[in-house]
């Protein structure tokens, strides 16, 4: 059984997870941070509709990529992975699967660890909220987190990457790509 959701993002497991002691950061070291983790800084996008969520290969060839597996991936936690380079936050929440951006906008601090409540993921260091569905902020209007792309099948869970498939061997679910 295979099932594909349009939708991205944990719960805090209690450890330290690396927060920086001091004041919170201002918004160049925030772009700093994003240009030394070779990602780009988060532009402000519409939010709150349907038609404005956003999916990582939109319009564009997209390949499910192996993130974890099902098991590994308990109701109400989160996991932070690097996928093909991209570092993704992945949470089950109400059964489904909700994969985002992996990296807080605001001080760098990676949404994995964070906590879910209400379909929405705590960053573990400074509080923003992102929707799991959209991506939104009702911390930071017209900020938003990028989604991607989920699939469970066979005890596995899949996250869609944008672009070709690399020529790199991974499970793959059957008849997906």
């Amino acid at each position: 059984m295979s099932h594909e959701h349009d939708h991205g993002a944990g719960h805090d497991h209690g450890h330290d997870h690396g927060q920086p002691s001091g004041e919170a950061t201002g918004g160049g070291d925030c772009l700093l941070r994003a240009l030394r983790e070779k990602r780009a800084p988060v532009a402000p996008a519409s939010v709150g509709s349907a038609a404005s969520v956003a999916f990582a290969g939109d319009g564009g060839e997209v390949h499910f990529a192996y993130a974890l597996d099902s098991a590994a991936l308990p109701e109400g936690q989160g996991r932070q992975l690097v996928l093909e380079a991209r570092s993704i936050a992945i949470f089950r929440h109400e059964g489904q699967v909700h994969a985002l951006d992996g990296i807080c906008p605001h001080a760098g601090s990676p949404l994995g660890p964070g906590s879910v409540w209400k379909g929405m993921v705590a960053c573990p260091w400074h509080g923003w909220r992102f929707s799991l569905t959209d991506g939104s902020s009702p911390d930071m209007p017209g900020v938003s987190q990028l989604l991607y792309r989920t699939m469970e099948s066979d005890g596995r869970v899949f996250v869609a990457l944008p672009g070709a498939a690399p020529h790199t061997a991974a499970p793959t679910p059957p008849g997906c790509c």
